[in-house]
């Protein structure tokens, strides 16, 4: 099962899909049906660390691009070492949050940026509906970072020929 839809013409009927990509493959569901939000996905499922000992860069890279767009991310109480290089949000309908404000905390000691929420390939990109809530960044090289014109949470750039609407930053200390 890898989505429900309605097909044309039959509003009234929910399908099971078997095959991403559209209904090709379907079968009708009965009985009275609401659609509700997927369940979290737990970072510490996806084989990332909250101990500060191994790099989760890109292991929270890969769970983002993989399994972000239309989900909810969410990254349990510890420490996020990120020091191969920055995390990126490059899809809509991404939400990262921490199971409760300021527990989860992003730490690097790289000239990078912690997170850069920007459109994937040259100016002209559109994202949209991204939330970030409850994420602390930490990072020693700060003042490197600030001489560098980077930051520790680079958000969208719409002057720079990228389009972000509905960003959503809640509770993020940086």
């Amino acid at each position: 099962l890898n989505q429900l839809c309605h097909k044309a013409g039959t509003p009234d009927t929910l399908y099971a899909c078997i095959k991403s990509g559209g209904c090709a493959s379907s079968v009708a569901l009965a009985g009275n049906w609401t659609f509700q939000s997927p369940a979290p996905l737990n970072a510490l499922n996806y084989g990332i660390d909250n101990t500060g000992i191994t790099d989760s860069a890109a292991a929270i890279n890969s769970m983002i691009s993989t399994y972000g767009t239309g989900n909810e991310i969410v990254f349990p109480c510890g420490t996020y070492l990120i020091n191969s290089g920055t995390i990126y949000v490059q899809a809509s309908n991404v939400k990262l949050r921490a199971t409760a404000p300021g527990c989860a905390i992003f730490t690097y000691h790289t000239l990078a940026y912690g997170m850069l929420i920007l459109p994937p390939g040259s100016p002209g990109g559109t994202i949209s509906n991204i939330t970030v809530d409850g994420l602390v960044f930490d990072s020693d090289a700060a003042s490197l970072l600030a001489d560098a014109g980077r930051g520790t949470l680079y958000v969208c750039g719409n002057g720079a020929g990228y389009f972000c609407t509905n960003i959503h930053i809640n509770n993020v200390t940086i």
